[in-house]
């Protein structure tokens, strides 16, 4: 059967099955997401883009997933610079400073478009 004959209502059924289960297991990558690495973290992270300018990005990173090291804040520029000297290894995994959201492949990220 073809999705063209499908009724609306098995469409609505699915797409929100879908919506369900794809919302938190994967990131926007398809990678598992890493949860963050507390709220201490979280916090010092916070103030720290409290006293950055708006227009700058800011950068922490963790050298390995399961890490509690979280490095950082640094800028668009500096992480780019990072990442094009190989400092960054094949595990790493970065996020904006603030966003309190998962650590995402540092390899993946285009620090380059935000400089």
């Amino acid at each position: 059967m073809d999705a063209y004959e499908w009724p609306r209502e098995k469409v609505s059924f699915l797409l929100g099955r879908l919506q369900k289960t794809a919302v938190d297991e994967v990131d926007m990558f398809g990678d598992p997401i890493v949860p963050a690495a507390g709220a201490a973290a979280s916090s010092s992270a916070a103030a720290a883009a409290a006293a950055m300018d708006d227009d700058e990005v800011m950068w922490e990173y963790k050298a390995e997933p399961d890490d509690d090291d979280v490095k950082g804040p640094f800028n668009s520029m500096q992480m780019a610079e990072k990442q094009g000297n190989d400092e960054l290894g094949a595990k790493c995994v970065a996020r904006k400073v603030g966003s309190g959201s998962s650590f995402n492949p540092a390899a993946r990220i285009d620090f380059d478009l935000y400089c």
